[in-house]
């Protein structure tokens, strides 16, 4: 766009009379300082005595002279500065000042005032009006300047503008729009400055330059849009969406993939989706004008068929049906109006069937009518002659069925429709057979609680209930007092609750009862089996216990031979707290005891009994064991083959346990060889008896046969 050619300011040639009326002021100014220095130089000069008042006299009139010419000096220095201002202020153009240099023109109406105010010296007040006139000066090429800047981005602006508006972008980009046009009314504004609206209208141009260089696109959208909108015409797709929801999401969801792309300044994509969802149109129409068109068949078809079931006497026969069908009718005339064809053809066509289904409901009642009847007044008399277990039983059930047959004989007093009458029998009959199978289940559930509990009964471990669980007895035997009284009553609920209950208490009762017998038999026979394994440990080890042991075994036996477990358990845990448990036991400090061979041992490698450890030849082990006093015993010697082999036999870990820190080596028996210089001895690790001199040097483990 061309820009206008800056312009040639008309205030040059006073500006140029305005420097000279300086330099004549200034001229002016120097002169009369001369003039005062003349006058001062000759009244310092000698001279007759009259000379001074007639000097007094001169400077008098010299002041006067002074004071005039000061006073036409003063006059003239201001009206040479004031004068060329107030020419150049009557030819300015304050509009364009006030709107485009508000704050300059302020400043030159400032210093007008100030000198206008005659407070001020004539110098000062001409340098005010001098000011003033250069601030004018330049403030009028500023303002014009910046009326030409605005000028210049305006018609930028509405260029545009124009163009944007020509290609409906307010509709595409609303938010962006709304920007623009509230840029364009804050340039506009009163009181907006020059700078303001330029900056208005550059942003404006900033706004618009983004999608200028998309126009011919945009303006393909709008026309393929428009397209769409004018191919539409009486197509709605709030009405193809009642109808086809899924089909109608297709074509929407195309629209509003053009609105993301317009959003996205997507142009191409925009206009490619406007134009797939112009290409559905057709089909779209034509699938809604087929729904409408069956749906008014099938309606049509409907009020055939309510035609003919009128003419047939359903009104009169089929009293309720006839009138849901009729608000089946009214519905469709709604369901429509609301373009929902297909809802409406589903409908007609399930009142099509209806008012078949009635017609036959009709045939068959008054063809099956009175023996229906006839059979539902009988099931209920017979019904009605058990009414006390069905009071006692079931209460909400009998009262349905008793209400089913009293609307049922109220029905036929009103003398109602023979659908309505159908209706009320098949409801009766269902009532009756819900209570009978009732009856039948709940009979059959006591039948098979008492069963079950028979069985249960049948368990020889009931018998001994009393004996062994009495607590237990005697809760089952009140619940079963509960269940027989129950019964006696006719409370059949109630019986087969406690009779459920009685065998659920009994088999609890029987489970804990061979828990019970199971414990105290295990219990006995482990008891029974460590002391005959351990016989020779109990005399040597536990000689003070046997008494004891054998009493309470002969008791226990005596127990469960009466099948008294319960007085048996406590006796079997204090006959198994005196039975030793393994075969060893640590019963002293230092030592283990061997309760099956009878046997005392030295039990650490590295304890006194076991000779800290050393190895010794056979003599010195001798002396050695002959002397020891270990654990309170002094009778302890050295074993014998066998006795170590016992040990040497034995699972590393239970030996690990019962002779710890002992190593596997060779250990001095207290048996000596055929000959004199050699002694048998035990190799742990192979479990063998060896001859070795007796001078050798062995491991050696003290023991003792207690008697």
């Amino acid at each position: 766009m061309p820009v206008n050619a800056p312009q040639e300011p008309l205030e040059l040639s006073e500006a140029e009379r305005l420097r000279a009326a300086r330099r004549a002021e200034r001229e002016e100014a120097r002169h009369q300082k001369r003039e005062l220095a003349r006058i001062e130089r000759e009244m310092r000069g000698p001279g007759p005595r009259w000379l001074l008042p007639a000097i007094l006299g001169g400077l008098a009139v010299l002041a006067l002279l002074v004071f005039a010419g000061y006073r036409v000096w003063a006059g003239t220095v201001v009206d040479n500065a004031r004068l060329p201002f107030e020419e150049s202020l009557e030819k300015a153009d304050v509009r364009v000042m006030e709107h485009y240099a508000a704050a300059d023109w302020g400043r030159v109406l400032e210093l007008k005032r100030r000198a206008e105010d005659a407070k001020g010296s004539p110098l000062e007040r001409a340098r005010l009006y001098r000011q003033a006139d250069q601030l004018l000066a330049t403030t009028l090429v500023a303002a014009r300047d910046a009326s030409s800047k605005v000028e210049f981005v305006r018609k930028n602006f509405d260029l545009l503008y124009e163009k944007a508006r020509a290609v409906d972008i307010g509709s595409l980009l609303p938010d962006m729009w709304a920007e623009v046009e509230e840029v364009r009314a804050k340039a506009t504004a009163t009181g907006a400055t020059g700078e303001d609206s330029v900056g208005h209208y550059r942003r404006g141009v900033a706004l618009l330059d983004i999608v200028s260089i998309d126009f011919p696109r945009i303006d393909e959208l709008r026309r393929e849009r428009a397209a769409f909108f004018e191919q539409s015409g009486d197509f709605s797709l709030a009405d193809y969406s009642q109808s086809f929801p899924e089909e109608a999401k297709v074509v929407t969801g195309k629209i509003e993939a053009a609105a993301e792309a317009v959003r996205n300044r997507d142009w191409r994509a925009a206009t490619g989706h406007f134009q797939a969802a112009r290409r559905d149109l057709p089909a779209a129409r034509e699938r809604l004008r087929t729904a409408r068109d069956n749906a008014a068949a099938a309606i049509a078809a409907f009020d055939q068929a309510l035609a003919t079931a009128r003419g047939q006497g359903a009104p009169r026969d089929a009293q309720a049906a006839w009138l849901e069908l009729g608000k089946s009718r009214e519905g469709l005339d709604q369901i429509v109006a609301e373009s929902r064809y297909l809802a409406a053809k589903e409908i007609a066509d399930q009142g099509v069937v209806r008012v078949n289904e009635m017609l036959e409901q009709i045939t068959t009642a008054r063809n099956t009518l009175q023996q229906r009847l006839r059979q539902a007044d009988e099931g209920f008399r017979a019904a009605a002659a058990e009414t006390a277990f069905y009071t006692a039983n079931l209460a909400e059930e009998w009262a349905q069925a008793v209400a089913a047959h009293e609307a049922l004989t109220q029905a036929l007093a009103k003398k109602e429709d023979i659908v309505s009458l159908l209706g009320y029998t098949d409801t009766l009959k269902a009532r009756l057979d819900l209570v009978v199978a009732r009856r039948n289940e709940m009979l059959a559930g006591l039948t098979a609680t008492k069963a079950r509990l028979e069985t249960l009964l049948g368990n020889p471990l009931a018998k001994l209930l009393d004996l062994n669980l009495p607590k237990q007895n005697e809760a089952i035997f009140l619940v079963s007092r509960e269940a027989q009284r129950a019964e006696e009553r006719g409370d059949v609920a109630q019986a087969v609750a406690k009779y459920g209950e009685w065998a659920g208490l009994l088999e609890k009762a029987l489970a804990e009862m061979e828990q019970l017998r199971k414990q105290t038999m295990d219990l006995a026979q482990s008891c029974a089996t460590r002391a005959q394994q351990f016989q020779v440990g109990i005399d040597r080890f536990r000689s003070a216990n046997r008494p004891t042991i054998e009493q309470l075994s002969r008791r226990v036996l005596e127990l469960i031979r009466q099948e008294n477990y319960r007085t048996a358990l406590p006796l079997l845990a204090r006959l198994d707290g005196l039975v030793p448990e393994q075969r060893f036991t640590f019963d002293r400090p230092g030592v283990v005891c061997d309760n099956r061979e009878g046997l005392m041992w030295a039990s650490d490698g590295k304890g006194a009994g076991c000779l800290e450890g050393r190895r010794v030849n056979w003599h010195e082990a001798f002396r050695w064991v002959g002397t020891l006093d270990f654990a309170g015993y002094r009778d302890w010697r050295l074993p014998t083959e066998d006795e170590l082999r016992l040990i040497a036999q034995l699972a590393a870990a239970e030996r690990n346990r019962a002779f710890p820190n002992s190593p596997v080596e060779v250990y001095w028996t207290g048996v000596p060889d055929t000959d004199v210089n050699r002694s048998l001895a035990v190799d742990i690790g192979a479990s063998r008896t060896v001859v070795r001199q007796k001078g050798d040097l062995l491991s050696v483990r003290a023991v003792r046969s207690p008697r």
